[in-house]
Parts: C-alpha cells; sequence; structure tokens
C-alpha cells in the first residue's frame, strides 16, 4: 500500500481557534572562541547573555537560560576534544559535578544533547523542576562518549534542569544544542476516531515555514541519517516513513480533514520543524 496517498491531507482554509507561535531560543554554544581539542575555563560561575569570559563577551549565549556551575566554574570545550565532543559544548567544573540550567522565565519544551566528554561510559542524572522548583522529573541516562544521547521533554512549566555526573567526580556532563521554547512547542492533536473522518491540528510551528510529517507502526528513536534535513536529530519513530511536507500558517498552526482508512489505525505520528528542527509529541492514530 502507498501509505503516502492513502492519507493523503486536504488543507482547510479556516483554522478552528488562533494557537500560539512556539517562540523557540536555539542556543548552539558556537560563539566563544576556543581551538578545537581544547578546554577553556570560563573563570566564572554563572553564564547568560550579558555575562563576560576570558575578555569575550557580552553575547556569547542566547537570552533566556543561565547556565550554572555552584560549586565551581563553567568550561566552555571545543570541538573534538579529547575525541569526544562534536562540537562546541559547556560544562561545569564543580565540586557537584552538576551543571544547571536556570530559565528566565519558565518554558514548556526544551530539548539537548547530552555529551560525555570524559570518555568511556557516564551514567548521567537529570532532574526536571518546575517553575516553583519542584521535582517534575528524575531520569537516568548511560551516555558513551563520544555519542551524544538527545533529551526532548515538555511540560506545563520548567524552571530549571539540573544535570550531574555519577560518575566522574568534579565534572559535569557536557550540554550542546539547547532549543527552549516558551509555548508548549510543536503538538499534533487528532480529533474523531479511526476507521473514519478525523481532523488533524498542528500548532506551535515557525510561522510560514515548512514542516515534515512522519509516521510510523510504533514509536522508537530513530536518528535522522546524513543527506537528510536535520541529520543527527533523534526523533521518536521506529524507520519512520515521510508522509509530506507542509507550511505552517503565519501563527505557526496547520489543520486538515480526512476520513482515515482502517490501515492507519494504531500508527503513529511526529512532526519536525525544517527551520529549527524541534520535535512535536509522538501521536497514536486511534
Amino acid at each position: 500500500m502507498n501509505l503516502r496517498s492513502s492519507f493523503f491531507f486536504i488543507t482547510v482554509a479556516a483554522l478552528f481557534g488562533a494557537s500560539a507561535t512556539a517562540q523557540t531560543t536555539i542556543e548552539d554554544f558556537e560563539t566563544y572562541s576556543v581551538a578545537n581539542g581544547v578546554g577553556s575555563n570560563l573563570q566564572i560561575s554563572f553564564l547568560d547573555e550579558s555575562a563576560i569570559a576570558n575578555g569575550q563577551g557580552p553575547g556569547l549565549v542566547q537570552d533566556g537560560c543561565v547556565y550554572a556551575a555552584l560549586f565551581g566554574q563553567l568550561t566552555w570545550f571545543g570541538a573534538n576534544f579529547n575525541g569526544n565532543t562534536i562540537s562546541k559544548a559547556i560544562a561545569a567544573n564543580s565540586s557537584d559535578s552538576k551543571i544547571e540550567l536556570r530559565y528566565d522565565v519558565p518554558v514548556q519544551h526544551f530539548v539537548l544533547n547530552l555529551v560525555n566528554h570524559h570518555g568511556g561510559v557516564d551514567d548521567i542524572d537529570v532532574v526536571v523542576l518546575d517553575g516553583q522548583l519542584a521535582q517534575i522529573r528524575h531520569d537516568y541516562y548511560l551516555v558513551t562518549a563520544p555519542t551524544p544521547v538527545r533529551i526532548n521533554y515538555s511540560a506545563a512549566s520548567i524552571g530549571r534542569v539540573l544535570i550531574r555526573s555519577n560518575t566522574f567526580g568534579g565534572g559535569s556532563p557536557c550540554v550542546d544544542d539547547h532549543k527552549f521554547s516558551v509555548t508548549g512547542g510543536l503538538q499534533i492533536a487528532l480529533n474523531g476516531s479511526c476507521p473514519g473522518p478525523m481532523t488533524v491540528n498542528f500548532s506551535g510551528f515557525s510561522p510560514n515555514k515548512t514542516f515534515a510529517l512522519l509516521q510510523a507502526s510504533q514509536p522508537a528513536s530513530f536518528t535522522i541519517p546524513v543527506g537528510n534535513a536535520c541529520t543527527g536529530e533523534v526523533i521518536g519513530l521506529m524507520n519512520p516513513t515521510l508522509l509530506g511536507t507542509f507550511k505552517a500558517n503565519s501563527v505557526g498552526s496547520f489543520v486538515v480533514n480526512k476520513t482515515v482508512p482502517a490501515a492507519f489505525c494504531g500508527r503513529y505520528l511526529q512532526a519536525v520543524d525544517l527551520s529549527n528542527c524541534m520535535q512535536s509529541n509522538v501521536i497514536r492514530i486511534q
């Protein structure tokens, strides 16, 4: 069966209510000047857009987040540090082996790469706090250098993210390619029952930009291969198939109506904003 033709989309001109536009901040940690293979001690414990480190700055990072080493100082690593960092990244040289991400205002979505710059395998602890600093999530990741692990998380209110190495004393894991948004990120919502008429609502996408819609038989982790848009991003579908690319409207939304055939019931959808590689929720057609 040709899945793309069996799930052909029809654009609806009138949207059912306004949707919020995702205010996405992208921090790739490429601004600070540091040579490849070198770690530069910034001589500061808190890094935001106003900070000056070793004569560089302000404007080293985007507004909206403070990167903190509470019991030490921050280090900015060049690409290929010990063969373990793919691009520039930051970490905390701190006695508690932890780096904190403190959002200026609570966000609802963040993604980032955890990078093990030490080598070997790092057991990494990630704690997410809400806007009132109450814990809402606690996860553990085994990160084998040099391959980063992608974290993609949404909640109603995220105030801080605490990232700690349980393996290496005195140094946190590296953080790279950090993206966050004050709205709930990219969302797909389904109305109706499968099989039969359904409405698919897309919201939170970059206004007037293109996004890709993918489908798969089940959720999993899949790294987008070289030669495609958003190469290296890890999405939440197993061996996905591209259904097509679509353009969000001026408020970052898109709505379609379609009678969905039985062959698609139970399958999963996810969308990727091709302008910034942010990902939507994974949703089951049912």
